[in-house]
């Protein structure tokens, strides 16, 4: 009897031992930069944060990282990412404790933390939270183990010496300390940034390709290079040394579908038919005919036997002519030829 009644103590007192009460808090803060010279010191964006109730677990995430992306190894944790300004917060974070400070009314709990941003790589920290609280307290600087360089990219015409309105995808690739690149692409039209990152205490060299997607109408091409002069270029890669903290890339290209312009103009009769083509290289486009029609000239009222040729959707390809801006002769009938760039704009001739 009395060995059962012991064996019921026993049992009673590990049930009583073994009970707890789960309780959930939130944090929050600021992660900044450690190097940033302004005051405050200015905040970093998109660093994932990531908060344990368990030291072992999280320090166990911490030595499985490989120096690449993090990506943590456990399920222990609650996660969030950092606002632009580099403020975070985390709600809800549970914890378990069979002696709360407060009994079964309140708790207060370490929690353990990781910072994971690539240009900053993988550190800890700590606070404590209180149940039924948010504490915004953490205020967690990191010091860059990558540098940034922002490449503004200008894809400049030779034709005209402006940016071209062609769309192109952009692609730099940037070499890593593993040996490989990493390529960081945008699509741009004329003018735009990429901003690409590297390991710190290095400066790469890196390679710049800019193309068309499907049907290409605007190629690289030198520009006026002493050998080479408005030549297209047998690929588009250029190189840039990548220093300091913004370059301005320039990318030069012209195209290669011949456009014929719109043309207007005037003959001496009224009603005279006139027909155009226009040539190239040898191509011939017969742009049809059209008739003069008398019309009051301007404010003045002067009469003009005018005609006009509309050349929309009028072209043809070419990706062997090597000066900046295509020549495209214009034959009309009555007998005149114009001799015009495919960057003119509009012709205006007289007959």
């Amino acid at each position: 009897m009395k060995k059962s009644l012991v064996l019921l103590m026993i049992a009673a007192s590990l049930l009583f031992t073994s009970c707890y009460s789960v309780f959930s808090g939130g944090t929050g803060g600021r992660v900044v930069d450690a190097e940033s010279t302004s005051s405050p010191k200015k905040g970093i964006a998109d660093v994932d944060v990531y908060a344990y109730s368990d030291e072992e677990t999280r320090n166990k995430d911490f030595s499985s990282w490989n120096g690449g992306r993090f990506s943590p190894a456990s399920t222990g944790y609650v996660k969030t990412v950092s606002d632009t300004d580099g403020s975070f917060t985390l709600s809800k974070i549970y914890w378990k404790n069979n002696k709360p400070a407060f009994g079964k009314d309140a708790d207060s709990s370490r929690i353990f933390l990781l910072f994971y941003h690539e240009n900053y790589g993988l550190v800890k920290g700590d606070t404590v939270i209180v149940s039924d609280s948010l504490t915004t307290n953490i205020y967690q600087e990191l010091t860059a183990v990558r540098k940034s360089t922002d490449l503004q990219i200008r894809l400049v015409d030779v034709g005209t010496g402006l940016e071209t309105n062609r769309t192109l995808t952009v692609k730099v690739a940037v070499p890593q300390n593993n040996g490989r690149d990493k390529v960081f692409e945008q699509t741009i039209t004329g003018i735009g940034t990429i901003s690409v990152n590297y390991p710190r205490n290095t400066t790469p060299l890196a390679k710049i390709t800019y193309e068309m997607s499907g049907t290409k109408t605007w190629k690289a091409c030198f520009n006026n290079d002493q050998t080479d002069k408005y030549k297209f270029k047998d690929d588009s890669t250029m190189e840039v040394t990548l220093s300091g903290s913004s370059i301005t890339v320039e990318c030069y290209g012209k195209s290669t579908r011949i456009t014929v312009p719109d043309v207007k103009g005037t003959t001496t009769n009224p009603g005279t038919k006139v027909t155009l083509s226009a040539t190239y290289s040898g191509n011939t486009i017969d742009c049809g005919e059209a008739f003069s029609n008398q019309q009051a000239l301007g404010s003045s009222g002067t009469l003009v036997n005018s005609f006009r040729f509309e050349n929309s959707g009028r072209y043809w390809t070419d990706e062997t002519y090597d000066t900046a801006d295509a020549s495209i002769s214009l034959e009309f009938t009555p007998s005149k030829t114009v001799i015009v760039k495919n960057t003119s704009g509009e012709v205006s001739v007289s007959l």
